[in-house]
């Protein structure tokens, strides 16, 4: 009888090479899965920067806009109780009764004087246009169906530097990870109708 002996040249790895294998695979992989994470978060946090940034634009030209109107009144002989800057310093300075104003371009007419008790004056709803129209995203403060709360805030304050010059500041508030964010924007406004 005639034994016949096979060597067998096919070797499988061991437990312990799998483990070290499956280490070297993580710390490889983990750096990039961190940065993934980082990624998608500074462009959250980047979103929402632009987001404010161009909120709190709107709020301003709003309140040239305003300015400019008060201006043209006053040019073509009307009176307007607060001069030239009637309905802007007025509802937006900070007073016994009031801490600052809000204003929606999406609502004509729309400075009102937040009462220094109204902590939800300033948040903003948002409307998410249906994707098959062609309306666009806005943020207003109408709370008809279909508006929801955004996580903006936007509020305009104003000082009176001299009869004929204000200050302006227009002031966006998020959360972003629970880190309290701002966005904020000044500007001088003039009268240059002069006294």
């Amino acid at each position: 009888m005639i034994r016949l002996f096979s060597t067998n040249s096919q070797k499988g790895f061991s437990l312990v090479e799998m483990l070290v294998a499956i280490s070297i695979l993580f710390i490889a992989t983990t750096p990039a899965l961190f940065l993934a994470s980082q990624g998608t978060s500074t462009m959250v946090y980047s979103k929402n920067a632009v987001t404010a940034k161009f909120l709190a634009e709107e709020g301003m030209e709003y309140m040239n806009n305003q300015r400019d109107s008060n201006l043209l009144k006053i040019g073509l002989g009307q009176s307007l109780a607060g001069g030239w800057i009637d309905r802007i310093h007025d509802r937006c300075s900070l007073t016994e009764f009031s801490t600052s104003c809000r204003v929606d371009p999406h609502s004509p007419g729309s400075i009102v004087a937040c009462a220094t008790n109204d902590a939800d004056c300033d948040v903003l709803r948002i409307y998410n246009a249906p994707p098959d129209t062609n309306q666009e995203t806005k943020y207003s403060h109408n709370q008809s169906p279909g508006w929801t709360v955004s996580i903006f805030r936007r509020n305009v304050t104003t000082v009176l530097i001299t009869p004929d010059e204000i200050e302006v500041t227009v002031t966006v508030r998020w959360m972003d990870k629970n880190q309290p964010k701002t966005f904020e924007l000044k500007q001088n406004f003039f009268n240059l109708l002069g006294a």
